[in-house]
């Protein structure tokens, strides 16, 4: 009886603990996920040009975004952006999603093109999170490479 007693009660510690662990397990495969996408402008040197960078999940769950990202200061120069800060190589992109949109966060830069040839925006570091405060996992972090041609009667710069 004593034995019996004794499994019956590992039985039950083993459902309790059980109990415990299971809800932590799917609250981390429930964490939404999503992904980063650039656009990849072309331009010519001296014009200006605009960068989309869009943070999107699936499951319309996003509440926020802070990314930094880096860009060559040679190649470009940083004039604007909505919710982005920054230059001299290093941007700070904060926001959220427009009201009634919770699936993507669009954050538009412009910049002027200062020499000819390819540039590429990266991302640094990128914290996104959910409308309940959780990390969103993040799939695919992409970058934007720019290509900037000449200017009329100009040849390409070293």
């Amino acid at each position: 009886m004593n034995r019996r007693l004794k499994k019956m009660l590992a039985g039950i510690l083993l459902v309790c603990a059980l109990a415990f662990i299971l809800p932590a397990q799917l609250l981390v495969s429930m964490a939404a996920s999503g992904n980063i996408t650039f656009s990849d402008p072309t331009g010519t040197v001296g014009q200006e040009v605009t960068v989309n960078m869009k943070v999107s999940t699936a499951d319309g769950s996003l509440s926020s975004a802070d990314i930094m990202l880096s860009y060559d200061s040679t190649a470009l120069e940083f004039i604007s952006g909505n919710s982005v800060d920054g230059g001299a190589g290093s941007l700070r992109a904060r926001g959220g999603p427009d009201a009634g949109d919770l699936t993507s966060i669009v954050f538009s830069m412009q910049f002027r093109a200062l020499k000819a040839g390819s540039s590429q925006i990266t991302i640094a570091s990128q914290e996104v999170y959910d409308i309940n405060a959780q990390t969103v996992t993040i799939n695919h972090l992409g970058n934007s490479t720019i290509t900037v041609t000449g200017a009329e009667g100009e040849g390409p710069s070293d």
